[in-house]
């Protein structure tokens, strides 16, 4: 959770701040103390949500000069942390884009559940992923959401570990290669952490550019 908070919070640019996008389940399993995320621009997804927040903030700042005062846009910006609702995962996603300079947006993360990864896979640049093994003797924990490996391996490649480096900003700490475990199983072992019985390996994929 260390690396998840450090790099979906951290910017190269300390005047902006990262947006995360979420299911509401996911949204949900967050204890109610520690939501929304701080220092994160919070993006809940529902089909079932009474009112398109974001959606309603966008249009609002379009339509307007003054639409600072009106949708609180700044408010948005000024506040360490903030939860919006959306209707649409595409339609939010273009919204951030749209109106990142407005809403002070660095990074977009969209941090699950299940059917929004599914949804997001053919929309996203990267995929941050966080290889986990567990050691000698630890028993696999029961899982209920999956990535689509197939799909993953045939539109992305694993980067070296040098791009990740280079792509994170500098309060995101990485295992470095002198402090790392050795990985199971790997000729040539990105570095690792193992805390509490389970090997860990930080790894981005970049999408394949299309021939």
């Amino acid at each position: 959770m260390k690396y998840f908070r450090q790099l979906t919070s951290a910017t190269r640019d300390t005047s902006l701040r990262n947006a995360v996008v979420m299911g509401r389940k996911t949204w949900d399993s967050i204890p109610p103390k520690f939501r929304p995320l701080p220092n994160r621009l919070n993006v809940v997804v529902s089909r079932h949500c009474a009112v398109d927040e974001l959606d309603q903030f966008c249009r609002d700042a379009t339509g307007s000069r003054d639409a600072d005062s009106r949708s609180g846009s700044g408010q948005y910006q000024s506040q360490s942390h903030v939860m919006l609702h959306a209707s649409d995962l595409a339609r939010a996603i273009d919204n951030l884009v749209a109106h990142g300079n407005r809403l002070g947006l660095e990074t977009i993360y969209i941090i699950g559940g299940g059917e929004i990864y599914r949804q997001c896979i053919p929309m996203s640049q990267k995929l941050f992923i966080t290889k986990i093994v567990p050691d000698a003797g630890m028993e696999t924990p029961p899982m209920d959401t999956f990535l689509d490996a197939v799909q993953i391996e045939s539109q992305f490649v694993e980067e070296p570990f040098r791009k990740l480096q280079e792509l994170v900003p500098t309060d995101v700490i990485l295992p470095s290669v002198a402090e790392s475990e050795s990985w199971p199983d790997s000729e040539s072992p990105s570095p690792t952490i193992s805390e509490r019985g389970f090997t860990y390996a930080f790894s981005v994929w970049s999408r394949v550019p299309k021939q």
